[in-house]
């Protein structure tokens, strides 16, 4: 399993208003190769938030064929956000299935003191497969979910 940072972690630091709805994206270009999972560092949010929303876009080169499977969450559970499938022949645009408010739990002894969100990627590729994702999260601090 290989690990994966977006090129842009890490620049913006958590949203934390506690007023209303933060957003954070990460934007992601990779190669994964067939039967690989990858864990793939997309952007970080502050611990103990309550995850209510958000997208995920993909897409890989035209003649793909097969599918990648993509587990949105963070380390503790890499499926917290839903599980995705990019077809070698379709693009993915969609709302995360985030049904009901999921808190991210986050021990008080992390440093630094803020949750990591991972995009899991399975491949069920026939070949070595580039591809492309954007995912944003949507979030409120506890309190006001």
């Amino acid at each position: 399993m290989a690990t994966q940072t977006s090129s842009d972690y890490g620049l913006i630091p958590p949203r934390t208003v506690h007023v209303g709805t933060n957003r954070m994206s990460g934007n992601l270009i990779a190669t994964i190769s067939a039967s690989a999972s990858d864990e793939n560092f997309m952007f970080p949010i502050p611990p103990k938030c309550v995850a209510v929303g958000g997208a995920l876009t993909g897409s890989v080169p035209s003649g793909t064929s097969g599918n990648l499977v993509f587990k949105v969450g963070t380390r503790e559970d890499d499926d917290a956000f839903g599980t995705y499938t990019l077809s070698g022949t379709a693009r993915l645009q969609t709302r995360l299935n985030i049904y009901a408010p999921v808190t991210v739990s986050t021990s008080d002894d992390v440093v630094p003191y803020q949750r990591a969100v991972i995009v899991t990627t399975n491949s069920a590729a026939t070949s070595t497969t580039s591809y492309s994702l954007h995912l944003t999260l949507e979030y409120v601090m506890p309190g006001n979910a």
